[in-house]
């Protein structure tokens, strides 16, 4: 069954001072009428019950407006007067009655009174004629009165879209671009951004030690670089006990394996290397001048520390431990 005809009340006014222009605007009005009736709105204009008997026109436009889906204002400077109460006060009583509950409608439901009152500016009148207290609402200029002008406001009246919105999709894979040097000006990232190269049993330790590590864009880079050699893991922790003695005060650190032994570990929070290598990779090192530096601890396998605080610390750590593993292969 199809829908029923949306129903429209053209609210107009008249000035018969205009002379002819005032005989060319009721014709454009009632073409407008007419033509909206003949693309299947249910259009109505005070204009069609001119000859019926007992009319009180000061109730009819407001019996309308209440029964209407819509109400069409045909904007000109006497319509303007009417609805903005500047008219003299022995014209025009009709048009006025009806912008005047056209204003109740706007009291009792903004929402209601946005949808249904709709703007028309037909090629006799213009923009100017427009209320101020109508510049918002949804406005129709008509340069003709043909099909294609019309469109528009036949497809708001008929519900009819011009542009139909697709369906969503799904989410696309949006990997995040890593910037190293974006990560040293900003500092420290998200707390709950994944670390690569940590399984799941190191991750909270590992985002919380880096949360507050100012140094954490290089600590991160070097992690990444952890995470694509071949059989090597990177490993979290909270027990103080399992890891190298320090005087730093810290609540984990990584572990770096190779073939299920420790060769390095990781500081999270101050970004401090503390690999096990031999000894001659301890000259070699000290002796490049490098940012690695000899260090006291109660294993001889821990001589050598190295603060990861850009790019060139964290290429000589990974030098360090490349070297390392490719010794224990």
């Amino acid at each position: 069954m199809p829908s029923p005809a949306p129903t429209a009340l053209i609210s107009w006014a008249h000035d018969p001072d205009f002379g002819v222009e005032s005989d060319q605007w009721l014709g454009e009005v009632l073409q407008l009428t007419v033509n909206l009736r003949h693309f299947g709105v249910d259009a109505d204009v005070d204009l069609f019950h001119y000859s019926e008997p007992g009319v009180v026109w000061t109730q009819w436009g407001p019996s309308r407006i209440r029964e209407c889906d819509f109400t069409l204002a045909i904007v000109n400077r006497a319509w303007r007067e009417r609805f903005e109460g500047t008219n003299s006060p022995t014209r025009g009583a009709g048009a006025a009655a009806e912008a005047n509950t056209l204003l109740g409608l706007f009291e009792k439901d903004q929402h209601d009174f946005r949808r249904r009152l709709l703007v028309v500016v037909l090629p006799g009148a213009d923009r100017g004629d427009i209320p101020a207290q109508l510049m918002g609402q949804q406005r129709f200029v008509l340069k003709d009165l043909t099909f294609d002008a019309m469109t528009p406001l036949l497809r708001l009246l008929h519900g009819g879209e011009e542009f139909r919105m697709p369906d969503l999709g799904s989410v696309p894979d949006l990997p995040a671009r890593r910037i190293a040097a974006m990560d040293d000006a900003l500092g420290t990232p998200s707390r709950h951004e994944t670390v690569a190269g940590v399984p799941d049993d190191g991750q909270l330790v590992v985002q919380e030690q880096l949360a507050r590590n100012s140094t954490a864009g290089a600590v991160r880079q070097l992690l990444s670089e952890f995470a694509s050699w071949p059989m090597t893991q990177v490993r979290g922790t909270r027990h103080r006990g399992d890891g190298p003695r320090s005087g730093d005060d810290f609540t984990g650190y990584l572990r770096l394996l190779v073939d299920g032994k420790t060769v390095g570990y990781l500081y999270a929070n101050t970004g401090r290397l503390n690999p096990k290598v031999a000894e001659s990779a301890i000259v070699d090192t000290l002796r490049d001048k490098s940012r690695a530096r000899r260090v006291r601890s109660s294993s001889a396998s821990h001589q050598v520390a190295i603060d990861v605080v850009d790019e060139e610390s964290a290429r000589q750590a990974l030098a360090i431990l490349r070297g390392t593993v490719a010794a224990r292969s």
